[in-house]
């Protein structure tokens, strides 16, 4: 009984402090409420948007470049034609180059033919070289040939006349090419025309009657004193010289450079 009874007051007691702190805390200020500044409020994260890339612009389709046709048809009939009317040897390369056939088809094409014994092949070196069959080709009758060959020396000779006729014709063409024209030919008739007229106009001179030829010993005069001034010219400037050349004889300077200094010009 006495340790239910101490239980008791000590719940008691326990009671009595929770109901006081109540009370204190009740009595006690109300706690302070600080204002948060709205600037300073956190703004909600912005999802960042990646720049979607510019969308290109609808480029125009290039036509494709189409390849050569074909000259012949790729089968073993055009090709073995070919080789026919052509008569002469050709290799796979030059066929495929000049008829724009494929190479796969006319190699299949060419073996078949050679296969048929049409074409035969032939080695040369390293390179093989493909001939229409000459049992398939007509044969000339020898009539036929000697025929052909008198015709052929008959245009040869002909060729020879024709050379030698055009060879004459060119030398004079090249001839009448020298002679000239109508044209020039008046313009020169101008020019020596012009030329005569001035001739004339100084025969005018000679006829007047107040104009007096020259007798021989005047003429012989006015040569005599010609040669006298020649004479004293020369003389003068071998002075001259004697004297500038005694007066530059310690100086380096020449005749021409002290006269181009100085300013002195002399014929």
């Amino acid at each position: 009984m006495n340790e239910e009874t101490a239980q008791v007051k000590q719940k008691g007691k326990k009671g009595a402090k929770k109901k006081a702190e109540s009370k204190t805390t009740q009595n006690s200020d109300p706690p302070i409420v600080t204002q948060v500044d709205e600037k300073k409020k956190a703004k909600p994260s912005k999802k960042v948007q990646q720049a979607s890339p510019p969308k290109k612009k609808d480029e125009k389709k290039q036509p494709e470049k189409k390849g050569k046709q074909p000259l012949i048809k790729e089968d073993v009939e055009s090709l073995l034609e070919y080789f026919k009317s052509s008569n002469r040897p050709f290799t796979v390369n030059y066929l495929k180059d000049t008829l724009f056939l494929k190479l796969s088809a006319l190699q299949k094409n060419i073996d078949t033919l050679v296969s048929k014994g049409d074409v035969v092949m032939k080695e040369v070196g390293s390179t093989k070289v493909f001939l229409i069959n000459q049992g398939l080709m007509p044969t000339v009758n020898q009539q036929d040939l000697e025929l052909l060959g008198s015709e052929l020396e008959q245009k040869t000779e002909e060729y020879k006349q024709l050379a030698q006729q055009n060879s004459k014709l060119s030398e004079q063409l090249k001839n009448l090419s020298k002679i000239p024209t109508l044209q020039e030919l008046i313009d020169m008739k101008t020019e020596l025309k012009t030329k005569i007229d001035e001739l004339e106009n100084k025969l005018l001179l000679y006829e007047d009657k107040n104009f007096k030829m020259a007798t021989a010993e005047e003429t012989l005069q006015v040569e005599n004193e010609y040669q006298n001034m020649l004479n004293i010219c020369k003389k003068r400037k071998n002075i001259y010289n004697e004297a500038i050349g005694s007066l530059l004889s310690e100086s380096d300077l020449t005749i021409k450079q002290f006269e181009k200094i100085v300013g002195i010009f002399r014929d």
